[in-house]
């Protein structure tokens, strides 16, 4: 027995024309994919930044050094407010900030950024969110706003 299947569109319906995309679907379709290509970009941006200032302690698959580095997976900061962990980022942790949990059972200081750009640190934190806890990207704004506040 002998079967034969076809591939393809079905051309029965010769005479209805595809609509044409409007501008705004357009448009739209442009801003998304610009959006997601800035956002791909600041994930490998970040990664570098994470491989050069982060790597050694978080280690590379962010389950940290027990008793020694926090595990960047699974933490409540790390998937929580952008501004607490932009914060902890920028003043760094040893002399924890009231406005961020204690670190009393990690023995390791973490040294601030303040050096990194607001891009860097935005790059950075988007990737860590991102690998590690599948939320959303950060922005060099809302880096700047915090800055502002932590200076």
């Amino acid at each position: 027995m002998l079967v034969l299947c076809a591939c393809g569109r079905d051309d029965s319906d010769a005479t209805t024309t595809p609509s044409a995309q409007t501008g705004t679907t357009a448009q739209t379709h442009t801003q998304t994919q610009t959006e997601a290509e800035a956002s791909s970009a600041s994930y490998v941006n970040g990664q570098a930044v994470y491989v050069q200032s982060c790597l050694l302690c978080h280690q590379h698959d962010g389950g940290g050094v027990p008793n020694m580095q926090p595990a960047l997976v699974g933490s409540e900061i790390v998937a929580g407010n952008a501004e607490a962990l932009i914060e902890l980022t920028l003043r760094g942790i040893g002399g924890t900030p009231p406005s961020l949990p204690a670190s009393g059972e990690y023995a390791m200081v973490m040294p601030g950024a303040m050096h990194l750009t607001d891009q860097q640190i935005a790059d950075l934190l988007t990737y860590i969110r991102q690998e590690y806890d599948n939320v959303g990207p950060v922005s060099a704004k809302e880096v700047a706003a915090v800055r502002a506040e932590v200076e």
